[in-house]
């Protein structure tokens, strides 16, 4: 009896433990279900955000398609009239649209509004210039023809697309992946060739290109390597037809001419000799 009584309180204080290892889990389990509904919840938030920001961007997006933005026009600080600031804006506009040989009253006709962006007052700084057209096709038209502007009287003039914030940071990284290319791409002495950025902005793209310092440098290098051997089949067709042996004549004053016109005759059959050879 008393060695089934001492069993009997082992049983007990095992229960006991099992039941409190059971509440233990029990309590974890209520924490992990609710940390699984916190994180569901911020999921289903982040998931919103996400789709508001998307919506946002695409909004954006659309509304600037028929925008651009021109840096460089003149801007009047002065306490000249708003209309005669208007006037004279017009004017700048109309003399850069001439320079890019494109029809000042086609593309005048299209504009539905132009402004400044940025704060006003701004010493020694002319505040960019947005335009919005009507049509995304004018717009278009104006940004092909803005390469018209280079090497003219406008070319302190620059065009470009009106972009999001969301889309000039991607240009941006864009171009530090393509810097960070020509960096680590190392060029052959064959190849000699890097990445350059191309396209219009929003609408980059990467194109390969010949480095023509580079490919220079690596000429130069190859014509200043010993030249290579020449191939075996020219070397054994040499040693099937050696070149036959001259023996030299000996000296006589009397024969002096002949003896010129004889060498003269052995040369001339040498040159054919290594003439057939060079061919082979």
């Amino acid at each position: 009896m008393t060695a089934l009584e001492k069993e009997v309180d082992e049983v007990k204080k095992d229960i006991v433990t099992v039941k409190e290892n059971q509440n233990s889990q029990t309590k974890e389990n209520v924490t992990i279900k609710s940390n699984i509904s916190t994180i569901q919840q911020k999921l289903e938030n982040n998931t919103n955000n996400v789709k508001v920001s998307v919506m946002t961007e695409i909004k954006n997006r659309e509304s600037r398609k028929n925008n651009i933005v021109i840096h460089g026009v003149a801007e009047t600080n002065g306490s000249e009239s708003i209309e005669l600031k208007r006037q004279k804006e017009n004017a700048e506009v109309l003399e850069i649209l001439k320079a890019m040989k494109i029809d000042t009253q086609e593309v005048e006709s299209d504009i539905v509004y132009r402004r400044r962006l940025g704060k006003i007052g701004l010493p020694g700084k002319n505040r960019p210039l947005l335009i919005c057209f009507r049509t995304n096709a004018v717009r278009d038209r104006v940004l092909r023809n803005a390469v018209e502007l280079r090497n003219g009287t406008k070319s302190h003039i620059s065009i470009r697309p009106d972009l999001t914030a969301m889309e000039r940071e991607e240009d941006n990284t864009f171009r530090n992946e393509v810097a960070t290319l020509n960096q680590s791409n190392l060029s052959d002495e064959v190849g000699d060739f890097k990445w350059r950025v191309a396209g219009p902005p929003g609408m980059l793209r990467k194109v390969k290109e010949r480095d023509i310092i580079k490919w220079r440098a690596a000429e130069n290098a190859r014509k200043q390597r010993i030249p290579p051997p020449p191939p075996l089949e020219t070397v054994r067709r040499s040693a099937r037809n050696p070149a036959p042996i001259v023996e030299e004549p000996v000296a006589d004053n009397n024969n002096e001419g002949e003896e010129e016109e004889s060498s003269e005759e052995e040369e001339e059959e040498e040159n054919k000799e290594e003439e057939d050879s060079d061919r082979d």
